[in-house]
């Protein structure tokens, strides 16, 4: 089960505030016709008139399907948020449409989360937050963040980690097993993951299940995404917190959410300009310790661990600058399959993806981390999330729509706005 939520926060420390509250509170699961009412169309998103309860979030569902105008069914358009459930969860009323006379019966349940830390650590506003998910293994799932800011600098983000145990006696930077990355030390080998965000308001969308947390803040032109937690294994409930992976869009502390840098994450942790030596998608190993991952174009052999597929090709052949994605052969990168962008024309090899032109039939591919080094490995498949080819039209908060009628959201990656860079994050399922 995944829960699928989009609000607005007025700045980094809010959303931490608001993301804790979430991660606390209860949301909708299922949302079942109660009574169709009449006028209604398919696409109407609908608001919920809940008796009694506290709404952090208020729940929404989508109209799917009506008959004459009467509703025979929906989905759950935002999941919402709740510190205090409905005192009745049968017959709501259900407001906005074309229609009306609708009613709602509700299942509402936890997040799989726990709160374990929310509490100030630079004695002024800035939060520490670490909370664990339900693993069902030998080990919890512990993720976490410090928020930071500089108004000279003009920068508000998280930093973010992974942990393999909780201790109320350490900082964030001291816990067992944490991943890497101190803003405060200013040291250039001790860079870690950061989230992009800003201190005015701005909207997001969070997709939580009991093990992982994908969220996805729109800060000006720009779509920053982070994963904090687990993977789609391919091992034994026993294995975990491995695979956890830590995405986020930059390893630099004080960047900008107005950055114009070539950034992205989760499904192609992108760096530009042949940048060098930084972190900024990590995950945790089986043998303990974590590995970076992240795709580069580079003049000399790329990192052992990457994304595929991808969008770039990043496989450095004998030949430094002949480079080819691994999830292809040597001679046939994926970038083989799509148009050549800067012509828009059929040019770019003998086997090419063609989407029609309908949002409804472009092609998503799920994505995996590889490892090649010390010998080739399959690691995790990444949660929920896909890449997606948006030549023709589509753009960011756009929708697919899968043929069994499941929703998935698409997004530019991080600054990065071609139309072979973008992602789906899959709606409440």
């Amino acid at each position: 089960m995944s829960l699928w939520i989009h609000g607005s926060s007025t700045g980094h420390l809010d959303l931490s505030n608001d993301i804790v509250a979430i991660l606390g509170g209860e949301s909708v699961t299922v949302a079942a016709i109660n009574a169709g009412g009449t006028g209604y169309v398919v696409g109407d998103i609908l608001g919920i008139t809940e008796t009694g309860g506290t709404a952090n979030i208020s729940a929404q569902i989508e109209v799917t399907s009506v008959a004459a105008g009467v509703i025979d069914g929906v989905r759950i358009y935002n999941s919402g948020s709740y510190s205090t459930n409905p005192s009745t969860l049968t017959g709501n009323a259900l407001t906005g449409g074309t229609g009306s006379s609708a009613t709602i019966d509700l299942t509402m349940a936890a997040t799989g989360w726990t709160v374990d830390r929310d509490s100030v650590w630079d004695g002024g506003t800035e939060r520490e937050v670490i909370a664990h998910g339900n693993g069902s293994g030998s080990d919890g799932i512990y993720v976490g963040w410090r928020t930071f800011s500089n108004v000279g600098g003009d920068y508000y983000n998280w930093e973010c980690h992974g942990m393999t145990g909780y201790s109320a006696s350490f900082d964030i930077n001291e816990q067992p097993g944490v991943s890497v990355g101190d803003h405060e030390a200013g040291d250039p080998d001790d860079r870690g993951c950061y989230m992009i965000l800003q201190n005015t308001s701005f909207n997001w969308w969070l997709n939580l299940n009991s093990y992982r947390i994908i969220l996805c803040a729109n800060i000006g032109s720009n779509y920053f995404q982070c994963y904090l937690g687990w993977g789609n294994r391919f091992g034994t409930s026993t294995e975990y917190p491995y695979p956890m992976y830590i995405s986020t869009p930059t390893w630099e502390f004080d960047m900008k959410g107005s950055t114009t840098e070539e950034i992205s994450s989760i499904i192609d942790p992108w760096i530009g300009n042949n940048t060098t030596g930084v972190i900024q998608n990590i995950f945790y190993t089986p043998a303990g310790g974590w590995l970076d991952c992240i795709n580069r174009k580079a003049t000399s052999p790329t990192d052992d661990v990457c994304v595929v597929p991808t969008q770039k090709p990043q496989f450095a052949s004998t030949t430094p600058s002949s480079e080819e994605d691994r999830f292809m052969s040597l001679t046939q990168g994926f970038d083989d399959l799509i148009w050549s962008l800067s012509s828009g024309a059929d040019t770019a090899g003998p086997a090419q993806l063609r989407p029609t032109g309908s949002n409804d039939d472009y092609p998503m591919f799920p994505c995996f981390i590889v490892q090649s080094v010390p010998s080739a490995a399959l690691i995790m498949e990444i949660d929920e999330v896909k890449w997606c080819y948006a030549f023709g039209g589509p753009s960011s908060e756009d929708r697919f729509i899968e043929a069994g009628g499941q929703a998935w959201r698409i997004f530019q990656n991080g600054t990065r706005s071609t139309a072979h860079a973008y992602m789906a994050i899959k709606e409440a399922s």
